[in-house]
């Protein structure tokens, strides 16, 4: 089994596997930083792009899930989010790597029996790492 099919057997048939809300420490580690532009590796459903959108951040939304890339940018439509302020994008972060510099990048994500580990991060040439979170 790949890591994509992995995932989109994880997600598949459940209609919400995340709270929806930004990780606490991301809210905590840049919440007084002036926006910028912000990567999201492992974005899940979206939870901390929505918040940074919604905190003047613009970005890139990056997950190996397309279930969960498309649940992310089906919120964030619903709740008014332009497009212009999210990138939403279906990748393997194994392979994938970001063509742009990015103020903060962020990594929350369950650790993936399948996949190694986010090898963009190390490439992301970020100049402020700020959450990196591993569930499970």
């Amino acid at each position: 089994m790949t890591a994509a099919e992995f995932w989109e057997d994880r997600y598949a048939g459940r209609p919400q596997v995340w709270s929806g809300r930004a990780n606490p420490v991301l809210v905590e580690l840049i919440g007084d930083l002036a926006p910028g532009r912000a990567l999201d590796l492992g974005c899940g459903e979206g939870g901390d792009a929505i918040w940074l959108a919604r905190n003047g951040w613009q970005g890139i939304a990056v997950d190996i899930s397309t279930i969960e890339v498309e649940r992310g940018h089906a919120v964030a439509v619903d709740a008014d989010i332009p497009d212009d302020r999210i990138a939403w994008h279906a990748r393997d972060l194994g392979e994938w790597q970001p063509e742009e510099r990015y103020d903060p990048f962020v990594a929350s994500r369950e650790r993936s029996p399948v996949s190694p580990g986010i090898r963009s991060a190390a490439r992301a040439d970020a100049v402020l790492p700020v959450a990196v979170t591993l569930v499970g």
